[in-house]
Order: C-alpha cells, then structure tokens, then sequence
C-alpha cells in the first residue's frame, strides 16, 4: 500500500504543470547548464564538413523571439579559432539537457544536416 502511494505522488509531481517549469529555457536554468559540447561544421557553398568538437560556457539568449542555451557567437568564435575557419562560415549542433528534457540547438541546421550530427 505505502509503496502505491509513493508511485502515486511520484506520478502526480512528474505531470503537474509545476515540474515542467524547469525544463524551459530561461536564464537560471541555461546558466545551470554550464559546459556544452559544441559539433563544429564548416559551412561553404561549396564545402561544408564535420571540424570536431569544441566545448562551450552555456548562456541564456533571446533572437527573433526564440530562446537559446548555447549563445550562437560564443559557438561560432570557439569552433572558428579552434578550427582554423573563418567564423562566418560555421555551422554548430549541441545537445544538453535542462532537468529530465534534452535539448537541441543548431546554427545553420541545413549545413548540419546535409554533412550529418
């Protein structure tokens, strides 16, 4: 009986409204993120392909009404200078997670996709 209890509380608190909120992106849960790791892509018209991997201090950001993690300069400058690329033709994906949610960022998704995460 105590044990359908519990699973019965744990169940009620994981689909309350309230468990959700810190899973959203927001300056306090993005700063919790710390590190992410960062896939580097060079992006050219006539190139693009895989550089590595770089590791990058997570920060909230607001652009065109979207919310990110993963601030698209500190990304391109990190995978550029590591990479020996210009930064204007990066491309990046990162996964990371904000409580039990994965989440994911791309910079230049159609380049990311085309070489493969």
């Amino acid at each position: 009986m105590f044990k359908k209890l519990v699973l019965m509380g744990i169940c009620f608190f994981m689909l309350s409204p309230g468990a959700m909120a810190g899973s959203e992106k927001s300056p306090g849960n993005c700063a919790g993120v710390g590190s992410v790791v960062v896939k580097c892509y060079e992006c050219r018209s006539a190139q693009k392909r895989y550089l590595g991997k770089v590791a990058v201090l997570a920060g909230y950001e607001e652009s065109e009404g979207e919310k990110y993690c993963v601030p698209a300069a500190s990304a391109k400058q990190a995978c550029a200078s590591t990479h020996g690329v210009n930064a204007n033709v990066v491309g990046f994906y990162a996964t990371y997670k904000i409580g039990l949610s994965t989440k994911k960022e791309y910079y230049r998704p159609d380049c990311v996709n085309a070489v493969g995460k």
